[in-house]
């Protein structure tokens, strides 16, 4: 008899085996014709020898839903550490989560771990990466990245060169021995150019990273180097905000070399990693052999590195490229290589200051050390120019005397915009000129419109309402009312309706008494003598003077006796007769 006639006969008898049997008759099977219980089992199913499983009750219920299991997987989540070495242990945290009443008390560890990765919350599933996009320059020397790292294996001691820092001295348990050999570590400063791949080390010795070493490596990197190819001042410079790179340095860089300066976020090395991996690639292509070498000094140790780097720059094919770095960058355009100025205009740049003056009408210009700097074409460029306002600018190290205007865009950031400074002519006569002046009797030049100017001219037309200025100047000769459509007083009018009637108020009646003191303005008696006789058209007889000057010389002669006075003296000579009104 066959296998498949043993199964068969098996399959016709199976009913009828007794409870506890069955098993015993499978396995007896198997042995005999060599093969396994499981795969016996599954041929007596397949043939329809046996009867299919009846499903739970409970099928497709959980003691352990989606809420439950993030809250388990969280307590361990957020313990651990960011080198990703976790602290409390899955079980630990199911078992707070049962004692608080989270979970069920019977919820088993098995049935937690299946549900946290159905729903992609396993501590496992959570410490994966984070979806990111890759990123790309454009051409050779458009972004730079930069970053320094620790030359961890060796330590420059004075007098003894380059020396082993041995692992069972130097580790994370022994901080000490970091602490003592501070000042004899040595840095490597790496840039590396994103397109092309082509980098520059330089090593310093010193305690930790600060914006003298930092300067003076990027502008060397800057320079022109014998047998190099890869210089020049790059239009972005990438790198971490731990750096140096803050403060007065780094408007060095933005304002004076026009370099933008941008700063990934902390604890995202892979923001730069091309620098990040030529840091490792260092490591072990280059500094692996210095325990083969004599380095006694730093001088020595930065020669044979530069010696290196042109070599591996030159022959090393980046594969992503399929150019050597030299030979890539090397195709880099014209108009793309901003050339940088020797080291020492550099260090005298890093330590001027930005100015500000305040622009004037005449231009517009602005004034400094006796010059008069035209801001016309910033104008006419877009730049945010406005007459009376200060203006902030630098000085250009590069082509003095010429400077960098600074102003803010939309964004917040600075916009530096190189103005050249166009000297005073002479005549014939020696006599100086204002170059931008325009001779008297001919037609002026036109001065672009500043935002403010432009700003001006739409408000005065909106005013009126018309489109241009002609109308504008005819509307106001005829003393045309502004802002048509608006009532001026309609606040007032709406105010008014909200005012309270106002009950008057009890006071106390005061009392006026007239007052019957005259005071008495009297002319000086010659004055008065003259009044008289020109109203009498006639001079004033010796006998009348004399006779007026007893009657009125004490109490004097006002313009309201006057009158009396000449009526009297018109019908009677008689002085005495004359009596004050």
């Amino acid at each position: 008899m066959d296998y498949q006639q043993a199964l068969h006969a098996l399959g016709q008898q199976w009913q009828s085996l007794p409870r506890g049997s069955k098993d015993s008759h499978v396995e007896n099977l198997a042995t005999a014709y060599g093969k396994s219980k499981s795969s016996v089992y599954t041929a007596l199913s397949d043939a329809g020898y046996l009867p299919k499983r009846q499903a739970r009750s409970d099928a497709g219920q959980s003691k352990c839903d989606l809420e439950t299991a993030q809250t388990i997987a969280n307590l361990q989540y957020q313990g651990d550490r960011q080198n990703d070495k976790v602290l409390l242990p899955l079980g630990d945290a199911l078992g707070i989560a049962k004692t608080n009443g989270v979970c069920p008390p019977d919820l088993s560890l098995t049935t937690v771990f299946r549900v946290m990765r159905q729903h992609g919350v396993h501590p496992k599933q959570l410490r994966q990466a984070t979806p990111h996009r890759s990123q790309r320059s454009l051409y050779p020397n458009h972004v730079w990245m930069f970053d320094v790292s620790v030359c961890v294996l060796f330590r420059l001691k004075n007098g003894k060169g380059l020396r082993a820092m041995p692992k069972q001295e130097f580790y994370k348990n022994k901080p000490a021995n970091f602490e003592k050999i501070a000042n004899e570590r040595v840095l490597r400063y790496l840039v590396i150019d994103h397109y092309t791949g082509a980098f520059f080390i330089q090593y310093y010795n010193v305690p930790g990273e600060n914006w003298q070493s930092m300067f003076d490596f990027l502008c060397t990197a800057m320079q022109r180097r014998d047998n190099d190819p890869f210089y020049g001042i790059p239009k972005i410079l990438y790198t971490d905000k731990g750096s140096a790179l803050t403060g007065n340095l780094r408007n060095f860089f933005e304002q004076k070399l026009n370099m933008e300066i941008i700063q990934h976020q902390a604890g995202n090395p892979r923001a730069k990693g091309a620098v990040e991996s030529m840091h490792n690639w260092i490591e072990r292509k280059w500094e692996g052999r210095f325990g083969m070498l004599a380095i006694s000094n730093l001088d020595y140790l930065n020669q044979i590195t530069y010696d290196w780097t042109r070599d591996y720059n030159a022959h090393a094919i980046l594969k992503r490229t399929g150019y050597a770095r030299s030979s890539l960058w090397m195709k880099i355009k014209p108009e793309q290589l901003t050339l940088a100025p020797p080291l020492s205009v550099l260090q005298q740049a890093l330590s001027s200051k930005t100015h500000s003056r305040t622009v004037l009408g005449k231009g517009p210009s602005i004034v400094w050390e006796n010059r008069t700097y035209y801001l016309d074409q910033l104008v006419k460029a877009g730049a945010p120019i406005r007459i009376g306002e200060r203006l902030e600018f630098c000085f250009n190290p590069l082509e003095y005397p010429d400077i960098y205007v600074l102003t803010k865009n939309a964004n917040g950031k600075k916009d530096a915009w190189q103005v050249n400074y166009q000297a005073d002519e002479c005549d014939e006569n020696g006599v100086r000129i204002d170059a931008k002046a325009t001779v008297i009797g001919e037609n002026p030049q036109s001065v672009p419109d500043t935002i403010t100017d432009i700003a001006r001219k739409a408000m005065n037309k909106q005013a009126y309402g018309v489109d241009t200025l002609v109308e504008v100047d005819k509307a106001r000769k005829d003393k045309q009312a502004k802002f048509e459509g608006i009532d001026p007083l309609a606040d007032v009018r709406e105010n008014l309706k909200d005012i309270p009637a106002f009950m008057p108020k009890r006071g106390e009646q005061k009392e006026v008494k007239p007052s019957y003191t005259m005071q008495r303005n009297a002319l000086s008696f010659a004055d008065a003598l003259g009044l008289i006789a020109q109203k009498l058209q006639r001079p004033i007889q010796p006998q009348e003077r004399k006779r007026l000057k007893t009657q009125w010389g004490e109490k004097g002669i006002t313009e309201n006796d006057i009158n009396s006075i000449v009526e009297h003296l018109q019908t009677t000579s008689n002085v005495t007769a004359i009596r004050s009104a």
